[in-house]
């Protein structure tokens, strides 16, 4: 490799005191380097001032689309995860919660790629994310709410795999009111919008 090379033909002989190895290096770095001192700097006259070019590149219809699906999926993340009325075990599932320091980091940086044009993004979702979210929205609040009592299957996001629960009574309180049950008709047009081919099974 590159960097097995250059401690064979440089760094080590330069630790070793070799007069070769310095040769080697001051033509390396005198192409690309000058050196500060005054005298020098009188002989070499006036640096050329930097010439900054700025060039904007035009994203395509299919790189706009990317990039807003990959926005999208970020502003419904905090949304949901950190808006008004969310409880502390729903809070763990935001980019913002301190456990998703790494995840928060590959979002930004995948963000910054999709608008640097650095290539199409392929965007997936976990299959059992969003079947949880179906059941959600049919039931009206989520398992992990500390006031439900229903039985079912909620996503561990410490463990990364879904985890059933069992042994709660079942007459839970927040399902006597549907004001927060999304329509039936709604949720599948949901279910056939994410529950495609090609989704990430989770």
């Amino acid at each position: 490799s590159s960097n097995k090379e250059w401690r064979g033909v440089v760094v080590a002989p330069f630790e070793s005191g070799q007069v070769e190895a310095w040769c080697r290096l001051y033509s390396l770095l005198s192409r690309v380097m000058i050196r500060s001192a005054k005298d020098i700097m009188e002989d070499v006259g006036t640096i050329p001032g930097c010439i900054r070019r700025e060039t904007r590149v035009e994203l395509s219809s299919r790189e706009r689309l990317a990039y807003n699906s990959l926005i999208s999926i970020i502003k419904r993340n905090i949304i949901l995860a950190e808006g008004k009325g969310s409880k502390v075990d729903s809070q763990i599932d935001s980019l913002l919660h301190k456990q998703n320091v790494k995840h928060a980091r590959e979002a930004l940086m995948n963000c910054r790629k999709a608008c640097c044009v650095a290539g199409q993004l392929n965007i997936s979702l976990v299959r059992a994310h969003v079947e949880e979210c179906l059941h959600d929205m049919r039931r009206g609040h989520r398992l992990l709410d500390t006031r439900c009592r229903c039985n079912g299957i909620a996503f561990d996001v410490e463990k990364g795999k879904p985890r059933e629960i069992t042994g709660r009574s079942g007459d839970c309180p927040l399902l006597r009111g549907d004001s927060m049950v999304v329509p039936e008709q709604r949720v599948r047009t949901i279910a056939s919008a994410f529950l495609a081919e090609g989704f990430s099974a989770g």
